[in-house]
C-alpha cells in the first residue's frame, strides 16, 4: 500500500506539468538548449513511469510464482523478480536525485547537468525495459500463452 501511495504521489510530482511548463518566470527565460535537453529528459521518464505499477505488480506476481514451480523454473522466476526489483530501484532513484534545473543562472552547468541526467535516464530506461520485457515473457511462459 505505501508503495502504490509513493507511485501517486511521484507520478503526480512529475505527471502534472504541461508541455512547455518550465517554472518560466518574466525576465527569467530559459536557454532553449536547456529546454531542449530537459524535454528530451522527461521523454525517457515519461515512457518509463506508466509502466512502473506493472513492473511492482509482475515483481510479486513472478515471487509468488516461485514456491509452486520446479527448481529450475523457480530460479528463473526469482532472478526475472530480482530484476524487476533493480528496475523498480533505477527508476525511484533516479527521480529522488533528480534536479529540475531549467531555472538555473548558469546555462553551462544547467546544460552539463542535463547532459548527464540524458545519460542516466537513458540507461534507466533501457535496465528498465528490459526487465519489463523478460518478466513479461516469462510470465506468459509459466501461463502457457
Amino acid at each position: 500500500m505505501k508503495k502504490f501511495l509513493l507511485l501517486i504521489l511521484l507520478f503526480s510530482a512529475f505527471g502534472c506539468s504541461k508541455p512547455g511548463d518550465n517554472n518560466e518566470t518574466p525576465g527569467n527565460a530559459v536557454n532553449p538548449h536547456v529546454q531542449s535537453l530537459h524535454e528530451e529528459v522527461m521523454k525517457y521518464h515519461d515512457e518509463v513511469m506508466p509502466h512502473l505499477g506493472e513492473v511492482i505488480s509482475l515483481k510479486g506476481e513472478l515471487e509468488t510464482a516461485a514456491d509452486t514451480l520446479s527448481e529450475e523454473l523457480a530460479r528463473q522466476s526469482l532472478s526475472a523478480a530480482e530484476q524487476l526489483g533493480v528496475a523498480e530501484e533505477g527508476m525511484m532513484g533516479w527521480m529522488r536525485q533528480f534536479d529540475n534545473q531549467l531555472s538555473a543562472e548558469d546555462t553551462t552547468m544547467a546544460i552539463r547537468y542535463y547532459e548527464d541526467q540524458l545519460m542516466k535516464v537513458k540507461e534507466m530506461s533501457e535496465q528498465f525495459a528490459g526487465a519489463l520485457r523478460e518478466g513479461r515473457e516469462l510470465k506468459s511462459e509459466l501461463s502457457g500463452e
